[in-house]
C-alpha cells in the first residue's frame, strides 16, 4: 500500500544528482522512474504522454519537480479512498498499486489518454469528476 514519505533531503540529493548526471534529455521523468524503484509504494511513476494527458505539462516542455510533486500528491489522494479495493488488486497481482496504475495508464496510452482519464475521475472534465483540478 501507500508508503510514508521518505526523507526529503534524499529525494532532493537524487534529483541533483540525477539532473548533473545527465544530458537534458528527460532527466525528471528518469528521477521519478528512479524513485519508484526505490520506494514503490510512495512515488508513483510517470511520463510524457501521463503528463500532458493530466494537464501537468505541456507537449515539448519539461516536467518539473513541482509538477511530479502535484502528480504524487493528486494521484495518492484519488488512490486513498479506494485503498481496501487496491490492497486485494496489489496481493493478486502481487505489484505496488503504484506500478499497476502506470500498467494501466501505459496501455490506455494507445487511446485518447486524457479523455479517458476524465472519465475515470484521476482529471477533472469526465462524468465522475470531483472538481478538484491538479
Amino acid at each position: 500500500m501507500l508508503a510514508p514519505s521518505p526523507p526529503a533531503a534524499c529525494c532532493l540529493l537524487i534529483y541533483r544528482t540525477t539532473l548533473q548526471l545527465g544530458i537534458n534529455q528527460n532527466e525528471p521523468v528518469g528521477t521519478a522512474k528512479l524513485f519508484h524503484i526505490l520506494v514503490p509504494n510512495f512515488f508513483p511513476l510517470i511520463d510524457n504522454p501521463i503528463a500532458e494527458a493530466v494537464g501537468l505539462k505541456k507537449h515539448g516542455d519539461s516536467l518539473t519537480s513541482s509538477d511530479y510533486y502535484k502528480w504524487m500528491i493528486y494521484l495518492q489522494n484519488w488512490l486513498r479512498p479506494r485503498l481496501a479495493i487496491f490492497k486485494q488488486v496489489e496481493t493478486e497481482f502481487n505489484l505496488p498499486i503504484l506500478k499497476l496504475v502506470d500498467e494501466g495508464f501505459y496501455v490506455m496510452s494507445s487511446i485518447k489518454l486524457s479523455l479517458r482519464l476524465a472519465e475515470l475521475g484521476v482529471i477533472p472534465g469526465g462524468k465522475y469528476e470531483r472538481g478538484r483540478p491538479l
